[in-house]
């Protein structure tokens, strides 16, 4: 061993610590002069002044013996205080995204409670949409931020765990964010411009619909990208038949209504016989003609006339008399959700019409989903059934 090296590791603990040679001679209840010697190299601590100095210096006798700290064990501590400072601030992530996402959802129900007592909250709406905005951007920044610290910090062991569950928190949270973004703007879609809270819940049920249809897809999509980190679990079978089920039956009322639209339970059925109710029988036939005029793009005819100065609208009944309709009659029947054309003839006029012109009605969307999802879990059980039987039968025959 080299007393000089020994020395010099001495001075620079000792110096590291802050103390000076008085102060460390009082504490080992040893001269001045003894401690500038083991400094100078003229000479070693006994051995119990040596555990002493070792544990003042938070160091092993080897390696005061040695002259030098003890390198694997330096780099050993340092790579544990990089992963807590790092874990740290993951798990500081994490909670800052809860909180992101918690006053997210306070801000929409205030939405809610301040729209059912104003009738324009486009302000409020508005004020929203900025703070989601405001939020996506620091979340960006923190992820950005996270990353980095961690990708910089190629010691930490399990760093593409923590990097997956950094994604996995941040596909969530972003996938709250557009939802409530969408479920913002669509609260300020109404027909004559104020908040109509019926029609918004009936509104909303397509909404949620599509959103709940988007984020599956992306979630899918997201996992599909993420199958590459080891610690990813990838998602069975069974699990991509269950996503699939809830995707089409959310997505089946909608194509149902489209297909069968008269069995919507908005549905109000009209008729017309000219011997019965003339007056109803002659305003539904010339309005059946104008509609069928403007969709081939007739607008001038000598069977009616639109007098613009009143709105009134003149025709010509199928007496050969002429016949006026006021301007709000018209307005009103021209403006009908329609979802039959308007059939006549010499004797009777009718047609089909829905009492509000929303996609489809919470209820019956309810109803036609559930039937879908039993539907849908009768054939996957039963396709599970018969695969059952055919992989049975078929070990059996290799038997």
């Amino acid at each position: 061993m080299k007393l000089n090296e020994i020395g010099d590791f001495l001075k620079s603990l000792r110096k590291s610590k802050g103390y000076t040679q008085a102060n460390l001679a009082e504490m080992l209840n040893v001269s001045n002069k003894s401690v500038s010697k083991w400094e100078t190299g003229s000479g070693l601590p006994e051995m119990q002044t040596l555990l002493e100095l070792a544990k003042i210096y938070e160091v092993t006798v080897d390696e005061i013996l040695r002259g030098t700290r003890n390198q694997q064990k330096s780099d050993v501590n340092l790579k544990e205080r990089k992963e807590y400072l790092i874990k740290n601030r993951v798990q500081s992530f994490y909670t800052m995204t809860l909180v992101y996402s918690l006053v997210t959802m306070i801000g929409f129900v205030l939405l809610l409670i301040i729209g059912s007592f104003y009738e324009n909250t486009i302000i409020l709406a508005a004020f929203l949409a900025l703070f989601y905005l405001t939020a996506i951007v620091i979340q960006i920044i923190s992820i950005k931020n996270i990353l980095f610290q961690i990708k910089d910090n190629s010691m930490i062991e399990n760093n593409e765990f923590l990097i997956y569950k950094i994604w996995n928190a941040c596909f969530w949270f972003f996938s709250l964010v557009i939802c409530l973004i969408c479920l913002t703007f669509t609260y300020q879609i109404n027909p004559d411009g104020h908040v109509d809270f019926n029609a918004y819940l009936n509104r909303l049920v397509f909404v949620i619909s599509a959103l709940f249809v988007f984020i599956i897809e992306a979630y899918i999509i997201f996992r599909l990208v993420m199958n590459h980190f080891k610690y990813y679990k990838k998602l069975s079978l069974f699990k991509y038949l269950v996503f699939g089920i809830l995707l089409v039956s959310s997505v089946s009322p909608f194509i149902y209504q489209s297909i069968n639209p008269l069995s919507d339970p908005r549905t109000v059925y009209m008729s017309f016989e000219k011997s019965i109710q003339p007056d109803g029988y002659e305003r539904l036939r010339i309005i059946g003609i104008v509609r069928n005029d403007h969709e081939n793009e007739i607008y001038e005819s000598d069977q009616y006339t639109l007098v613009l100065e009143t709105g009134d609208l003149e025709y010509i009944d199928s007496n050969g008399n002429t016949e006026v309709m006021s301007s709000e009659t018209y307005e009103l029947m021209n403006n009908i959700y329609y979802i039959k054309d308007i059939e006549f003839n010499d004797n009777i006029a009718k047609t089909a019409w829905r009492t509000s012109n929303d996609l489809i009605e919470l209820d019956y969307y309810l109803e036609l989903f559930a039937y879908s999802l039993m539907l849908s879990v009768v054939l996957l059980s039963s396709g599970f059934g018969i695969y059952s039987v055919i992989k049975k039968n078929k070990m059996s025959n290799h038997k």
